[in-house]
């Protein structure tokens, strides 16, 4: 049953995210205009995509076929897949189990995971992911009508939007202080990234985190040990 505590309790959590996403979907509104896309196509591809690496993929490279699309849609979306495994188990919902899962994303899933206390986790997400995505919406408009009148300040934006973003992320990170390869993954996603972006290019940057996984898989068998090939 929908728990009215649990959802208020996840609107309570969903403060930070907002904040956050207000820099970035802004920055897409800005990034869309800049780009010759018209405001309809960018509210509707902030509703319906909701994920920021991948816009701003398509918002950048225009000229890329269906295919390629689809292809790197899969590639960068794929870890919604991976949280979606985690969270649904605890929810005990069939009906609404999927459309939810629309609105997941990292922020969303992060604050999740966190708190395990919550008398309804689904109620608990609803109340995380909806006023999110709302606020993202709101941005993608905002930015777009931003554009116009902070063209002189975009250089500006854009260092406030570098510095905004990894705060948050860490800060959702630390949340999860008992789970110590979570922060060593975000750590080392931040260092890597400056570090390899000038080798593989912007359109690659997801292999900076399957490099980081890389590692860290590397360093917990050489300190756990390989347990789960030991059989029982």
């Amino acid at each position: 049953m929908f728990n009215k505590d649990s959802f208020k309790s996840g609107v309570s959590h969903s403060y930070p995210i907002c904040i956050a996403f207000g820099f970035m979907y802004s920055a897409l509104g800005m990034l869309g205009h800049a780009k010759g896309l018209s405001i309809y196509k960018m509210v509707v591809m902030s509703a319906t995509i909701f994920a920021v690496p991948l816009q701003a993929l398509v918002i950048n490279n225009q000229e890329l076929t269906i295919i390629t699309t689809m292809l790197n849609s899969f590639i960068l979306n794929f870890k919604f897949l991976l949280m979606s495994s985690v969270l649904i188990p605890l929810w005990h919902r069939k009906i609404l189990t999927i459309p939810s899962l629309h609105f997941i994303c990292n922020s969303t899933y992060m604050v999740c995971a966190v708190e395990k206390e919550v008398k309804e986790p689904w109620s608990f997400y609803v109340g995380v992911s909806l006023p999110s995505y709302i606020s993202a919406i709101i941005a993608t408009i905002f930015g777009y009508l931003l554009w116009e009148v902070g063209t002189d300040y975009q250089f500006f934006l854009q260092e406030l939007a570098h510095i905004v973003l990894p705060i948050h992320f860490i800060c959702l990170t630390m949340k999860r202080k008992k789970e110590l390869f979570s922060i060593a993954a975000t750590i080392l996603g931040i260092i890597l990234t400056p570090i390899l972006l000038p080798i593989i290019g912007s359109k690659f940057t997801i292999l900076t985190w399957l490099i980081a996984a890389g590692i860290l898989i590397i360093v917990e068998e050489k300190v756990c040990g390989k347990l789960f090939l030991q059989p029982a």
